[in-house]
């Protein structure tokens, strides 16, 4: 078998996944086919343990980053246990697919948000290929909008979540 490529999901993927199947979190879709949740559809791709083409690797910035909306009152106000357990299942997740937790480098200067500092720093450290993320703050610090003809032959580019999954189900569906 490959070695599973890596991948790092930002906050927004991580707490939008969270709304599926809330509670119990066993079962992210699995891919093919694509679900009406972009990103329970992402933590499916990671998930499945049947194809192991992308490992997740998460930093314990991004957990507490997703652990603090989670339990924020104005956003879901989800209560301690709850949020402690929905961590314990992306750990899970992570480790599972090949992928696992880790401390963020420090790639960025101080005026970028926590949140882009945290996945990018988690992408360099993981040596990761990928960024999934629908925040436009963490496109904005990667090389593909930058390069000629909107390619870089180097580095961790961000996509979109709705890109990453709709690309794996097209490349599964051919094997």
């Amino acid at each position: 078998m490959s070695t599973p490529a890596g991948v790092v999901f930002d906050t927004d993927v991580l707490v939008g996944a969270s709304l599926h199947d809330v509670g119990t979190w066993r079962r992210w879709p699995s891919i093919p086919p694509i679900s009406p949740s972009r990103y329970a559809d992402c933590l499916g791709i990671v998930g499945d343990p049947f194809i192991d083409d992308w490992a997740l690797w998460l930093s314990f910035g991004l957990l507490e980053l997703a652990a603090s909306d989670l339990a924020d009152p104005s956003r879901h106000g989800w209560d301690h246990r709850m949020v402690e357990r929905y961590v314990q299942r992306l750990v899970e997740v992570a480790t599972d697919s090949g992928g696992g937790i880790l401390t963020a480098h420090k790639v960025l200067g101080p005026k970028a948000p926590d949140r882009v500092r945290a996945v990018w720093g988690t992408a360099v450290g993981a040596r990761a290929v990928l960024i999934v993320s629908d925040d436009d703050r963490t496109h904005r610090h990667s090389p593909w909008p930058v390069t000629k003809g909107g390619y870089a032959s180097y580095g961790t580019h961000a996509v979109r979540a709705d890109l990453f999954r709709t690309r794996v189900d097209a490349a599964r569906r051919v094997r």
